[in-house]
């Protein structure tokens, strides 16, 4: 061989090397992509459990902050926020500034699409926390540690108040996210009552000076308006505490999803067509078509129930209006522990 076909030969093969190099690194690390996206799902298939920490393939979803700890989560979840607002709102419809519902009922809705579970997380509307007070253009110019259901008093607009509501929920739980809001009036409790026929709860506080059918210990299929006594009032019931109302929440909603699961298994679209019944009085950032899915994923995923924060109540003057007021503090263990439960928290070594 020529001095001169030999150098174009070696030139040659180098340049083919140099291609295949390439190739060759694009393909694996086209793999590790490939890899890390689908190991976690092969895992759970094959039911292999191993802790997260020790696999390099898996990535958290997100990471949580509880009291100078960090904790992350890896499974897919979907995050919503429910709340249920008094009528004591003015809208700047009805002339004036406008000042928001307080938010009597807050409950997180949780749907973990890796378990194909869902659960939910009921927040005391007392519990004290950093609250952002908004100004009517819907800028913070101050907070305060104040109760919960404040939130939404202080946005600056009725969809500024839902939002507002969020923010403070998602602090107080780490900066968690929270995927959207869904906001009713309680007033509206009869229209769902009516959409599923009505719920059957056994009394365990008296209603009689509300509604003399309502004595404490009868076992009754609630009507729309007895629905609306039985989920709202707390003044003249029982012990007249927010802790008393929100037990009763509970019986209602375990019985409520029941009858929800099975008429949406009869009818997919009864989310979306209850929704659009609602449309008009709700305040939302959720489509109907969003709604249906959730009531689809309910209908077919396990439920984990309804969890709630321990923790210490008082009476107290710290939302600083000169009146006493229920206080919740929550418990830092107990949050720590129902947050794990509820998106497998793991924390993170230092």
């Amino acid at each position: 061989m020529k001095k001169q076909d030999k150098r174009k030969f070696l030139a040659l093969t180098a340049g083919i090397l140099c291609i295949l190099g390439i190739f060759w690194f694009v393909l694996v690390q086209a793999e590790k992509k490939y890899y890390k996206k689908t190991s976690k799902n092969i895992l759970q298939e094959k039911n292999i459990k191993k802790d997260v920490y020790s696999e390099e393939i898996v990535v958290e979803k997100e990471t949580l902050t509880f009291y100078k700890k960090k904790y992350d989560y890896f499974d897919e979840i979907e995050s919503y926020l429910l709340i249920g607002t008094d009528a004591s709102g003015v809208s700047k419809a009805d002339g004036g500034q406008y000042h928001g519902n307080m938010a009597d009922f807050i409950l997180l809705a949780i749907f973990n699409k890796t378990e194909s579970t869902y659960s939910f997380l009921q927040l005391d509307r007392d519990t004290i926390t950093e609250i952002d007070l908004l100004q009517e253009d819907g800028s913070a110019n101050a907070s305060a540690d104040i109760q919960l259901c404040t939130a939404h008093w202080y946005g600056g607009s009725e969809s500024e108040g839902c939002v507002n509501t969020v923010n403070a929920v998602s602090a107080m739980l780490g900066n968690l996210t929270i995927d959207g809001y869904y906001e009713l009036n309680m007033k509206e409790i009869p229209v769902l009552n009516h959409a599923i026929g009505g719920v059957t709860v056994t009394l365990e506080d008296d209603f009689s000076n509300i509604d003399k059918t309502m004595q404490k210990g009868k076992t009754i299929k609630l009507k729309d308006n007895q629905a609306f006594h039985y989920v709202h009032d707390r003044y003249q019931v029982g012990d007249e505490r927010n802790i008393s109302r929100m037990r009763r929440q509970r019986n209602y909603m375990k019985e409520f999803f029941k009858i929800a699961v099975e008429k949406t298994k009869e009818e997919p679209a009864f989310g979306n067509r209850l929704y659009k019944r609602l449309k008009e009085a709700a305040n939302t950032d959720i489509n109907g078509r969003k709604v249906s899915a959730i009531m689809n994923w309910i209908s077919a995923g396990q439920g984990k129930g309804i969890y709630v924060f321990e923790g210490k109540s008082k009476i107290g003057k710290i939302l600083g209006d000169g009146e006493e007021h229920a206080e919740f503090y929550i418990d830092k263990k107990s949050k720590i522990d129902v947050m794990t439960k509820l998106y497998g928290l793991k924390e993170r070594k230092s």
